[in-house]
């Protein structure tokens, strides 16, 4: 039972602390994040592979697994060392030659661990108790020089990062305080376990207690922006930033702006000590979000002319578990809306080309299809009636044949242009392909409809044909109309719809049908 949860717990931290990698890998251009990435990873093979030690019931697989493991204990200080000098922004120390040394004893550990059957450096002999299926060593002179050069990192490390801890901000201590609290958790465990305190000197405690480091370190990293601030000088921190940075104090009042934020504001002096609505009266918007403190990040627009934008994100400061003010990073996003707007100017016009006609820039037949079933689904819905027709132009090939297709052209253009003089906002006017047409008349019984389609062919009878001699030329229209009647579906009303226009082509064109079972109620 102890066994299947040592290895379970194991397993498990093994998966969360691969988890948190990946979260870090995502912000991998920050200063650090790769040695976190690394640090995690190991402890996350280290976990596994103690897991795994549990698991195996040989001594032979355990020692095995055992080796296995070494390779993440060894390169877990290097990391952390690494990722401590990226943190203090120390990165002058990060040569390839440091580096190098700084791997070099763990790497010679390791492969002594390897081959420790030749010289028992690494541990000088083992007992296997099959009862309890576990191992305990008794560790060799190389072993208990590694547990010296851990601690040593670790000093160094602590030294490093408590060096400017009390002349440093307020941000930068809560920092320092998370990232020794993951130091400290594995670094007792090693003791109690070196020390022979532990109350089971077989149960690997050191690898079941990673999770937690790894979850402190991820958690300060995603959250607490942990890398983004740090203690080195001032110049060298905040002006170099790309982001604007303001730091208000509790009564709103401006204690520090760098200098992204001084041009981003058009502000020729820091307006230190000023309170934030008064300072920031060009861009008054931005002061009210500042007021507010916002929890999460919100956009406002800066200036109009020339358009800008920021991004606003409000982190409160705290020292000693009591609020002391905020930090405000202010991210120019302008190049970013501008695009979301071409993207979306560029979406609109896509879209209305595939919903519109080229020719005439009404609605085309794909897209009135549509506008007919959504009509069709509304006056379903709510009873209401629904009027729909059909035509085309009289003898139109045979002006298109004799005078040409830029009559044609000229002459479905301006059939397009009565339609949207002659019908309501809310009618739908469509062309469906040569000189076919489609109108759809909502909430309009026949009878209404019907006036409606009488007017167009009034008014494109005595039309002129712009570019032709006046009188030359008379378009005439034949129509079929009908009202969707009570259970039938849209391609139904077409097919009627279709089969009245040619009805009035038979009955001589230059006419509106209506549908004979409407014709009463329409006068016509």
């Amino acid at each position: 039972m102890e066994t299947t949860l040592v290895v379970a717990v194991s397993l498990t931290n093994a998966v969360i602390l691969t988890l948190a990698a990946s979260l870090v890998w995502r912000r991998r251009y920050l200063f650090g994040a790769s040695s976190l990435v690394g640090l995690l990873i190991a402890f996350a093979e280290w976990s596994l592979a103690a897991g795994i030690v549990h698991l195996v019931t040989t001594p032979a697989a355990k020692v095995f697994w055992v080796k296995v493991s070494y390779l993440g204990a060894f390169s877990a200080m290097p990391f952390f060392l690494t990722f401590c000098l990226s943190f203090a922004r120390q990165t002058a120390w990060l040569t390839a030659r440091r580096l190098a040394a700084l791997w070099l004893f763990p790497a010679v550990a390791l492969g002594l661990t390897w081959t420790n059957e030749w010289h028992s450096l690494i541990w000088r002999s083992y007992e296997f108790d099959p009862e309890n299926n576990v191992l305990v060593f008794q560790y060799g002179a190389v072993f208990y020089v590694y547990i010296a050069y851990v601690y040593l990192g670790a000093l160094v490390a602590a030294a490093m990062l408590l060096k400017n801890y009390r002349s440093s901000s307020v941000v930068y201590r809560a920092r320092v305080r998370l990232i020794l609290l993951a130091l400290a958790v594995p670094l007792i465990s090693v003791f109690i376990r070196v020390a022979g305190l532990s109350p089971a000197p077989s149960l690997r405690i050191t690898a079941l207690m990673l999770v937690f480091p790894g979850v402190l370190l991820t958690w300060g990293f995603l959250s607490n922006r942990l890398l983004d601030l740090a203690p080195i000088e001032r110049s060298a921190l905040i002006d170099s930033l790309f982001d604007g940075t303001l730091v208000l104090d509790l009564k709103n009042r401006i204690v520090d702006i760098n200098a992204p934020a001084l041009r981003m504001l058009q502000l020729e002096n820091a307006p230190l000590g000023e309170d934030a609505f008064l300072a920031l009266q060009k861009s008054p918007l931005l002061a009210a979000i500042l007021i507010q403190k916002p929890k999460t990040d919100v956009s406002v627009q800066l200036f109009s002319d020339p358009q800008q934008f920021v991004e606003v994100r409000m982190n409160p400061l705290t020292e000693n578990g009591r609020q002391v003010g905020y930090l405000a990073v202010l991210r120019d996003i302008t190049a970013q809306k501008r695009m979301e707007r071409e993207l979306k100017d560029k979406a609109y016009e896509l879209s209305l080309q595939a919903s519109t006609d080229d020719l005439t820039g009404i609605f085309n037949r794909r897209f009135a299809n549509e506008l007919l079933k959504r009509e069709h689904n509304r006056a379903v819905r709510y009873g209401l009636p629904l009027s729909v027709a059909m035509f085309d132009v009289d003898d139109f090939k045979a002006y298109n044949d004799s005078l040409g297709h830029a009559f044609g052209d000229a002459c479905l253009k301006q059939i397009a242009g009565e339609l949207k003089r002659n019908l309501r906002a809310s009618d739908v006017a469509a062309r469906l392909g040569g000189d076919e047409f489609l109108a759809i008349f909502p909430n309009t019984p026949v009878d209404q409809a019907v006036k409606a389609l009488e007017r167009l062919r009034h008014c494109l009878a005595e039309t002129q044909i712009e570019g032709y001699p006046p009188g030359e030329i008379k378009i005439t229209i034949s129509c079929g109309l009908t009202q969707a009647l009570p259970g039938e579906e849209p391609e139904s009303i077409l097919q009627r719809v279709d089969r009245l226009l040619y009805r009035a082509k038979e009955l001589g064109k230059d006419r509106v049908v209506v549908d004979p079972e409407l014709a009463d109620s329409s006068n016509a």
